[in-house]
């Protein structure tokens, strides 16, 4: 099993944990060829809000208004979910923030 580092803002820890106000920081284990998609699909499968705000596991795809970061790198819609990951991988997730 690798460990890797999952980092959440508070928007997201907010439906996770009701009584966390900032970011976390989660040390989930992953088994040997594990990708984004098994990661986000078990965390679904924990959790109805984070599913219905993140990750359909169904459709096997991450909402749209969901930004992904790999290792200080934003990752593309199309390449997230079968992005492969490795030991002491950082994983950020954010939604998109617009205005005007």
């Amino acid at each position: 099993m690798a460990k890797i580092q999952l980092k959440l803002p508070p928007s997201l820890v907010s439906i996770i944990d009701k009584k966390a106000a900032d970011w976390i920081t989660l040390e989930p284990e992953i088994g040997e060829g594990s990708t984004i998609g098994e990661l986000l699909a078990r965390l679904a499968a924990e959790n109805q809000e984070f599913r219905q705000s993140v990750f359909d596991p169904a459709a096997g795809k991450v909402n749209d208004e969901m930004m992904i970061v790999l290792n200080d790198i934003l990752l593309q819609h199309l390449d997230i979910t079968e992005t492969k990951l490795k030991e002491g991988d950082s994983i950020m997730l954010f939604p998109v923030y617009s205005g005007g």
